[in-house]
């Protein structure tokens, strides 16, 4: 057999090897995806949903995960994801602290659950009519093609309600997922409470569970995580700010 044979064969090989690993770190992260946010649907936000055919699931970008197989174990509150038996993941509820993939030894217990604090009632106020029409357009579906899919919406105004609505099967109880939400409102409350707050604050006085493994983290501060920036210590006494390619969005 000739060198250039045995080449191209040797070449053959590591592309077929470097093949199966990507498309099993894809299987992984498409069935960690699936179980995690199906699983938040249902046991957490106790929404009736089929795990497979869901919008948050199985629609517009995530047409991809409907190759993906969920199934949901109402009982024991877990969701297990795989392709074609690949990548298998699962999502398992715990009780004050929603839904988390579960590693191979199981959900990792939780040092401290979250108690159901009642939050103090808002008041509300008569919604302008401006408002209240562009609350109907919200949550209209003018194009079958692109459909909106709005869940809930409201707004406040002066610290009141003055806007509110939710769509079949959705209520002010109703827990959701806030996504990028959840980011911007944290950093405005930690805006606010700049005052009493000695920012930079080292990332170690709150994460020191994931720091056991993740030593190198502990350098980065509270606020280059609020900034989504990466701290590179100090220079000349004064923290020194990289931004991440992702910038601060």
């Amino acid at each position: 057999m000739s060198p250039l044979v045995l080449a191209l064969d040797a070449l053959g090989a590591a592309i077929a090897v470097l093949a199966a690993r990507w498309f099993l770190r894809v299987a992984a992260a498409g069935s960690g995806y699936k179980a995690k946010i199906a699983a938040s649907a249902l046991f957490v936000s106790g929404l009736e949903l089929d795990e497979n055919q869901a919008p948050e699931v199985a629609a517009d970008a995530y047409w991809l995960l409907t190759f993906f197989r969920a199934r949901a174990d109402r009982e024991a509150k877990t969701v297990t994801a795989s392709l074609f038996g690949l990548g298998r993941r699962t999502a398992a509820w715990r009780p004050g602290a929603g839904c988390a993939l579960a590693g191979r030894k199981g959900p990792r217990p939780v040092d401290a659950p979250l108690s159901a604090a009642a939050a103090a009632p808002l008041e509300s106020g008569a919604a302008p009519a401006a408002l209240a029409a562009l609350l109907e357009e919200s949550f209209s579906e003018p194009d079958p093609a692109r459909p909106r899919r709005t869940r809930a919406i409201i707004v406040l105004k002066d610290g009141r309600v003055v806007g509110e609505r939710y769509a079949p099967g959705i209520s002010a109880a109703t827990p959701l997922p806030g996504w990028s939400m959840t980011k911007s409102v944290l950093g405005a409350l930690v805006g606010v409470c700049a005052g009493c707050l000695e920012l930079p604050l080292p990332v170690s006085q709150f994460f020191r569970r994931y720091l056991a493994f993740r030593q190198a983290f502990a350098q980065r501060y509270l606020n280059f995580l609020l900034e989504d920036t990466q701290g590179q210590g100090r220079a000349g006494g004064e923290f020194r700010i990289v931004h991440s390619q992702r910038g601060a969005g």
